[in-house]
Order: structure tokens, then sequence, then C-alpha cells
């Protein structure tokens, strides 16, 4: 629910329940970086609107790539909640 407020907000609480119950995982913390790369490139093709992007461009990306993650988890090896 935090992704849907703030990418940065959904990383704070992310890592608030790293330090409290689940182990750190490298493919979350990449997903987060992809996302907050793709809205700093997204910033600078906007001429370097960067408060406005990460803001909103940033929001406008996760929310869909989790999507995405869910649904492409259905398809890979192993459990699908993993």
């Amino acid at each position: 629910m935090a992704g849907l407020i703030s990418p940065a907000l959904a990383l704070a609480f992310y890592l608030v329940f790293v330090l409290l119950e689940v182990p750190l995982s490298w493919r979350v913390l990449g997903f987060f970086a992809g996302v907050f790369a793709m809205a700093a490139a997204m910033s600078w093709a906007h001429g370097g609107q960067m408060t406005i992007v990460l803001l909103v461009g940033s929001g406008a990306v996760f929310v869909p790539g989790l999507i995405g993650w869910a649904a492409g988890s259905a398809f890979r090896p192993g459990h699908w909640w993993e």
C-alpha cells in the first residue's frame, strides 16, 4: 500500500520489515533500484524536473512493475509466491 503513495515510502517500509521479520532480498532491492533509475531517466528527459518526476513518475513505474512481477512469478519455476 505504501507504494501507491510513494516508492521511497515503500522502500522505507521494506527496510523496516527486513530488520524485523524477513531476510533481505537482492531482487527486491534491484527492483527498487530499477524504479528509481527509470524515474531519474524520465526526469532527465523532462528537463531535469527531478522532484516532480520522482514523486509522480516513480509511482507510475512502481505499481505496474509490481503487477508485472506478480504476473511473471506465476510462470517462473518454483513456488509462485517467491
